[in-house]
């Protein structure tokens, strides 16, 4: 049972830097924090998911159709 303890935040942690190394995120940091807050973390980590500009590589929110740093027109820079 003691294994348990140990495994279960082990695999929060391992499972939230996963996600959020897909946006470009911290996977210590987010390790971590998946750790020692298990569940919340991993929502959170998912509830921030964004997608990187192709122009410029920052993080952004999947909703946008400009990008927010470089002003990109994110609609015609996914058709070419």
């Amino acid at each position: 049972m003691p294994i348990l303890a140990f495994l279960i935040p082990v695999a929060f942690a391992a499972i939230t830097a996963s996600v959020d190394s897909h946006r470009g995120g911290s996977r210590s940091l987010w390790s971590v924090l998946g750790f020692f807050f298990g569940p919340l973390a991993l929502i959170v980590a998912l509830l921030t998911l964004g997608r990187k500009c192709p122009v410029c590589s920052s993080t952004i929110p999947t909703a946008v159709s400009t990008c927010p740093s470089c002003q990109a027109d994110l609609r015609t820079v996914a058709e070419r």
